[in-house]
């Protein structure tokens, strides 16, 4: 018996948001939880936000 349909991809966290410093970095995903990201990666994040309206739109406090 295949197993594939418990295998099946719904959705993916998508980042929306991020907070940024000199010296910290956190980027958020859709539901608010945070999400695991080297402190390069989430300032790369922050400094190419671009709105997807798709998604909704992303808020971005830089500190």
């Amino acid at each position: 018996m295949s197993r594939a349909h418990l295998l099946k991809v719904t959705g993916a966290p998508v980042l929306a948001s991020g907070i940024a410093s000199k010296t910290s970095c956190k980027c958020c995903i859709q539901q608010a939880a945070p999400y695991p990201i080297t402190f390069k990666q989430c300032q790369k994040h922050i400094q190419n936000l671009h709105f997807n309206p798709f998604v909704g739109s992303a808020a971005v406090v830089a500190a």
